[in-house]
């Protein structure tokens, strides 16, 4: 019996919250205006000083620690002498803000080239995390430092910016000149009508706007992508799921039963982690278990 296709309904598209949508267009490097005109409203810089000053760079993070497997961003920049990480999340949890600090950590640590003798050249980190989900209380954008108790800064060359787009499409019905709130309203389209409302005639020059719509509508209607995004809701649904179960039955035999059952229904391991909570060692523990049983 054949597998009967996903499709979208007419007019629907896969929103470029999806990450690999998100990457595969803006790691293209036959796309770095797009990503110049994003970095121009984001930094409030002018596009002629963006433009010609961004390059992409390696996805790949490679972690010191044996037991770490490498970790792969969404993205990552260069403009000028300054490292920008852009990270899109449509779900919130721990391991996700770890996951992304070790990514930003790990960007800076390497700012020290081969052959500086002190630490004077080093330039800003920045992280920006694109959450699909609502995370901040009452801004768009919340801006971290490393702070001591007094709220005092002690470097502002790292820096990881929190921006809550579900709020930031709900309010740019009503602040529609506000360029992040556009952005996010890009970002979170699940329509084509929806984005080219959005993009409008003044996001990017003409060429770009229309690049990016074609690009969307390119994977929109590739199967293959179009049925990885369709399969998310079922995950989200059988994750939660998942979470209520731990709850009912208390919290760590709960977790312990979550965890074979979610091994049992093909989990990865970094998945299993973030729902459960629990620390690798933790649930290689209870895999071990499993094969031995």
């Amino acid at each position: 019996m054949n597998k009967r296709k996903q499709t979208l309904a007419p007019g629907e598209i896969v929103p470029l919250s999806f990450d690999y949508v998100f990457a595969a267009i803006f790691n293209n490097p036959d796309n770095i205006d797009l990503i110049e005109y994003f970095l121009s409203d984001y930094l409030k810089i002018p596009y002629n000083k963006i433009k010609g000053n961004v390059t992409i760079q390696p996805r790949d993070l490679k972690l010191e620690h044996k037991k770490d497997k490498n970790i792969q961003v969404d993205l990552v920049i260069r403009f000028g002498q300054e490292k920008i990480n852009i990270e899109l999340s449509n779900r919130g949890s721990e391991y996700i803000t770890e996951r992304n600090l070790v990514s930003a950590c790990s960007i800076h640590g390497r700012r020290l080239k081969y052959g500086d003798n002190d630490y004077t050249h080093i330039e800003r980190t920045l992280q920006i995390q694109l959450n699909n989900f609502r995370c901040n209380e009452k801004d768009i954008k919340e801006s971290y430092f490393l702070t001591n108790e007094k709220g005092e800064i002690l470097s502002k060359k790292f820096q990881i910016d929190i921006i809550d787009m579900v709020l930031g499409s709900k309010l740019w019905y009503t602040s529609k000149d506000e360029r992040i709130m556009k952005w996010c309203k890009v970002f979170t389209s699940t329509t084509e009508k929806e984005l080219k409302e959005a993009i409008g005639d003044d996001l990017m020059s003409r060429e770009s706007n229309e690049k990016l719509v074609d690009e969307i509508d390119k994977y929109s209607k590739d199967e293959e992508i179009v049925g990885l995004f369709m399969e998310l809701p079922k995950k989200v649904l059988e994750q939660n799921t998942y979470i209520e179960e731990a709850r009912l039955k208390g919290v760590e035999q709960g977790k312990s039963e979550t965890v074979k059952n979610m091994f049992h229904k093909g989990f990865d391991m970094e998945t299993i982690m973030e729902i459960t909570e629990l620390s690798k060692e933790h649930v290689e523990q209870i895999e071990k278990g499993l094969s031995e049983n």
